[in-house]
């Protein structure tokens, strides 16, 4: 998925929200990539609205996923990408793939 087009000032969403009650469930992980004003314009990414990690930059794919702890429930995953009152880099947009939820 790639973030929408924005301007100056808005922000991009992105939500998942899954019942994982009765799952042997762990782990929810991603691949990301961000090409934004370093510093200014971010991915964010959180967990049932609690901000676990963001990113800023010329930053690839990599070859880790992005995995972070859950516990089985309701959860709600969120990806946003904000962009900042002015200015912008690179490609201007974020992008995540291959969305996993999985026993560690």
């Amino acid at each position: 998925a790639k973030s929408g087009h924005i301007g100056d000032s808005q922000t991009s969403t992105l939500e998942l929200t899954i019942d994982t009650t009765g799952y042997d469930v762990s782990a929810v992980a991603f691949a990301r990539k961000v090409s934004t004003e370093s510093g200014y314009d971010y991915l964010r990414f959180y967990i049932d609205g609690v901000l676990k990690d963001e990113w800023s930059g010329e930053l690839d794919w990599g070859v880790t996923p992005q995995t972070y702890t859950i516990t089985p429930g309701l959860h709600t995953f969120t990806w946003s990408y904000s962009k900042d009152s002015d200015g912008s880099d690179g490609s201007d947009c974020a992008w995540i793939d291959s969305v996993r939820i999985f026993k560690r």
